[in-house]
């Protein structure tokens, strides 16, 4: 009887970086790695990220306060902000359950320009009563308002003086966007290469050309090698696209310095529906033993008749049969406002040839969809009967934001006890989330401030929200929106399992028509749902996000 663990999302097994078949040929690749290039590499998706959005922390529903216990410690978050709800200091401060013994205590200050772009982040840590600099970053940007380079220092507590330790220099060359991480040696006295990225793009391009990704042909990763002074190869993508702008193709290199060779490493291949859904989706490896691609798996979507994701059926392939077999099927339902109410995760038996049901959650939800309660449940091996695992609620302020979250566990006797959740729970204002959480209190500041108000000659008769523009997209999108009074303003954008991915407003605005523009370039294909609250108003629509 063979039962695989699988995590069968969509699209998630083909983004593992530098997994292969290759066995020693990975670590070969990987051993010319030192621990800062390890560093960097596994900061690529943050790095991305900064290309495309400025730092404003500005919000608009202010927190004051997170308050959260759980793995025997209570921890807090604190928050001031200025005359614009700038968020200008952080302090976050863990200690025991009981709150009597202070364990570590830490603050951020961060200073802004005119425009709201953050300009430095100074970080201090609490130590024999005062606070003591421990780093700080700043950041420039160009006209458009996008980084240019950002520069990493640390405090020299013996000297009083900031010392500089790292840094990021992004151009743009013709058809070439390069980004370059640098240390700072303190031996030679001079700045040397870490990682460098660059993408080539298949038109010329400037800073906005990457944050719509549409132009991107290939990305390659370069390590500075101390020996020869120099940029070596580490890793090269290629992506193809079909006429309709969807990837069909990713195709993985990896540098093998022992031959001076390029060495494949995998190949994502996808096919689409008449929607532009994403149906199939195929991973393969390349094989040092054959010296050939092998078919390692292969997954199915299916979508009901809203667009939503309902099955998903992963398969690997069997050489001894040489046919495709069931591993893990991934189900969900909906209601009519495309809220997920069930996500149940199956499991291959190959000895009785049947599906086998492993794990279930179940949600409930208030009148503006948003989650009440999720239940969590399993099914032991050849069970019948779910059994109960873990219950989580939420509560929610008139402002519409979570102000409270309980997690518990089953003691399978109808009693349950409180549980530290491995999940992150989402606390939307301020963009953060909190893990391994018992209980959970946001205290917020009713006053709205107002951030940046957007003029419009063009009033609406009544609120709406319209379809996003091009949909599918990839990997940006324009939502329009319109407002027949002032009002404070959110949109937030949800992942299929309900997690918010990112808040496109948080504002007040006055009447009119607006539209915000939606990167999904950090993301993973798929489905995702994008959601406007202004007053009483409040709608969602989903759209599709195809790589």
């Amino acid at each position: 009887m063979k039962k695989h663990y699988v995590l069968i999302l969509c699209i998630a097994l083909s983004f593992t970086f530098l997994f292969s078949a290759n066995g020693d040929l990975s670590l070969q690749i990987n051993k010319n790695l030192n621990s800062k290039q390890s560093e960097v590499l596994t900061k690529v998706d943050e790095l991305k990220e900064m290309l495309i959005q400025n730092k404003s922390k500005t919000v608009g529903t202010l927190v004051d306060s997170v308050v959260y216990f759980g793995n025997g410690e209570k921890n807090s978050w604190n928050y001031t902000y200025d005359e614009n709800g700038n968020e200008v200091v952080s302090i976050s401060t863990k200690k025991d359950e009981t709150g009597t013994t202070t364990y570590s205590s830490y603050k951020s200050e961060t200073t802004y320009s005119n425009e709201g772009y953050i300009l430095e982040d100074v970080s201090s840590s609490w130590e024999n009563g005062a606070w003591e600099y421990s780093s700080k970053e700043i950041y420039s940007y160009d006209d458009n308002g996008y980084y240019s380079d950002m520069l990493a220092q640390k405090w020299d507590s013996d000297s009083d003086v900031w010392i500089d330790t790292e840094r990021m220099l992004i151009t743009v060359d013709g058809f070439n966007f390069i980004l370059i991480a640098e240390e700072w040696d303190f031996d030679s006295e001079q700045w040397v290469g870490i990682v460098r990225m660059t993408m080539i793009a298949s038109t010329q391009i400037d800073i906005n050309a990457i944050e719509n990704w549409e132009n991107i042909d290939s990305e390659l990763f370069e390590l500075w090698d101390e020996d020869s002074g120099d940029w070596t190869p580490f890793s090269r993508t290629n992506y193809t696209y079909d006429e309709n702008g969807n990837l069909i193709e990713q195709f993985r290199q990896g540098w093998f310095p022992d031959t001076g060779e390029w060495i494949d490493l995998e190949l994502d291949t996808f096919t689409y529906n008449e929607n532009d859904q994403v149906l199939i989706y195929q991973y393969k490896a390349y094989s040092m033993w054959t010296m050939d691609w092998y078919l390692n798996v292969r997954g199915t979507n299916t979508y009901d008749a809203s667009g939503n994701l309902v099955e998903t059926v992963d398969e690997e392939w069997n050489y001894g049969t040489e046919a495709w077999e069931n591993i893990g099927k991934f189900i969900q339902t909906f209601d009519s406002n495309n809220n997920r109410l069930t996500l149940t995760i199956q499991f291959w038996d190959d000895d009785n040839q049947v599906w086998e049901d492993s794990s279930r959650e179940m949600f409930t939800y208030n009148g503006n969809d948003k989650v009440l309660t999720r239940l969590k449940q399993n099914k032991n091996w050849g069970a019948t009967e779910w059994q109960d695992d873990t219950r989580e609620t939420y509560e929610y302020a008139t402002n519409g934001y979570l102000n409270h979250y309980t997690c518990e566990l089953s003691q399978g006797d109808g009693n349950w006890v409180p549980w530290s959740s491995n999940d992150a729970v989402e606390i939307e204002v301020i963009d953060r989330e909190v893990y391994y959480s018992t209980e959970l209190f946001v205290y917020y500041n009713d006053a709205l401030t107002e951030t940046s108000i957007e003029n419009s000659d063009i009033v609406a008769d009544n609120f709406s929200i319209s379809q996003n523009y091009p949909n599918p997209f990839n990997p940006t999108t324009v939502i329009q929106y319109s407002l027949p009074n002032m009002n404070f303003v959110k949109i937030s954008v949800y992942n299929s399992i309900g997690q918010k991915v990112s808040t496109l407003v948080n504002k007040q605005q006055i009447a009119g028509s607006y539209s915000v523009n939606f990167d999904g370039s950090n993301l993973s294909s798929g489905i995702y749902f994008y959601q406007i609250i202004a007053g009483s108003f409040q709608h969602s629509k989903q759209m599709l996000l195809i790589k």
